[in-house]
């Protein structure tokens, strides 16, 4: 609205704006919450010193042409808790707050800091006139800091609490857990902890990439394995038991992630065989797989012929249809279909009704002669009767 486009503080705006221009006005600050059903109220953040909107979903700042700083709420509560400085959308450098930390990498570091942070110094609706908008002028300026764009070691030092810093190390990947948080550290040649002590468990080991996983109050570092999808046992079924020639059902199933580096994006489609036909295709859906998250899938299909059929799931990245004999056992299901059950005369009598004169000759048709004749004498007594 053009009230919440005239609250700003330091030349940043926070109001809305389409995906499309966002990247022409120099300066423009944009948050969005695509669901948000409720005031846009605002809140000033104890961690950079500016407004935001309280249940943002992501923002961003483009400082100029070249450079723009993004933020992101990844745990889905009301502020936001990811700062990152790009540079010709490249990541530069990063500040997380989760559990209790603050977490900071770049320029070949990684910074831990454990503090207590209360993320909002204050919370404010967008002013509605001449009086709050001095209010808030006066609130602004007395909780004002002057940090550069990005300088995220100085928001960081606002607090105190020990820390731990590691250097000639990457951290790519961070995100929130149910009982915490996790990410990935690339550990060059030559690694050290530079200050604090060794939480993470780094010191004997090689370099390479590893998972870091903070669980209630405790951290764990392990070699980090590829990602491997695969189908829960027993979770691959039809959404009914007696599934029936033309019936619509659908195709289910639970998909893993067993190792621990996280999957973006994974193609995975369906396919059916029938008693005298290949691999037929029923449908693809991509979906974002996170080491130690099982996600449902779900595809619809309506078995053409009775007989028995062997359903599979595939997510290999080839185009090429599979053949059977090229999926793994549990990828792979085999259903009985029942023939499709013959019309009764209630069901004729019910179709009679209809206006399409044509459609009861197609259904008449489909019967046994005498059943034809039992049906149509039924179906005009129906009508002479007035029903």
């Amino acid at each position: 609205t053009e009230t919440a486009q005239a609250v700003f503080e330091g030349g940043a705006r926070v109001g809305s704006m389409s995906h499309s221009n966002r990247g022409d006005i120099d300066g423009l600050r944009v948050e969005y919450n695509l669901l948000l059903q409720d005031l846009p109220y605002l809140y000033f953040s104890s961690l950079d010193h500016r407004l935001h909107l309280l249940g943002a979903e992501a923002g961003t700042w483009k400082i100029d042409s070249r450079v723009d700083l993004c933020y992101a709420n990844l745990d889905g509560d009301a502020y936001l808790d990811q700062w990152q400085y790009l540079e010709h959308e490249d990541v530069r450098r990063q500040l997380n707050f989760a559990s209790g930390y603050l977490i900071y990498s770049g320029g070949g570091q990684v910074l831990l800091k454990r503090a207590d942070v209360s993320p909002a110094l204050f919370e404010t609706l967008p002013p509605r006139n001449h009086e709050e908008w001095l209010a808030l002028g006066q609130q602004l300026e007395a909780n004002r800091r002057d940090f550069a764009p990005g300088d995220f070691e100085a928001m960081m030092a606002q607090f105190d609490g020990p820390e731990m810093r590691v250097e000639r190390v990457a951290l790519r990947d961070f995100r929130p857990t149910d009982t915490g948080f996790r990410c990935v550290l690339t550990l060059e040649p030559g690694f050290q902890i530079a200050t604090g002590a060794d939480w993470l468990g780094l010191q004997g080991l090689m370099p390479g990439e590893y998972v870091v996983t903070h669980n209630d109050g405790l951290f764990q570092a392990e070699p980090l394995t590829p990602a491997q999808p695969e189908i829960v046992p027993g979770s691959l079924r039809l959404s009914s038991p007696a599934p029936a020639e033309m019936d619509p059902v659908q195709i289910e199933a639970s998909i893993r992630n067993v190792g621990l580096e996280d999957l973006e994006e994974l193609p995975v489609r369906a396919y059916a065989a029938g008693p005298d036909s290949p691999l037929q295709f029923v449908g693809a859906m991509t979906v974002t797989l996170l080491a130690g998250h099982p996600v449902p899938v779900c595809f619809d299909w309506a078995p053409p012929a009775p007989g028995e059929w062997q359903i599979a799931l595939v997510w290999d990245e080839g185009e090429e249809q599979p053949s059977l004999s090229s999926v793994s056992a549990n990828n792979s299901l085999s259903v009985w279909v029942a023939a499709r059950p013959s019309l009764d005369v209630a069901t004729i009598l019910r179709l009679s009704n209809v206006s399409q004169p044509l459609l009861l000759v197609v259904f008449l048709a489909s019967l046994g002669s005498a059943a034809a004749i039992i049906a149509l004498v039924a179906a005009r007594g129906a009508r002479g009767n007035g029903q």
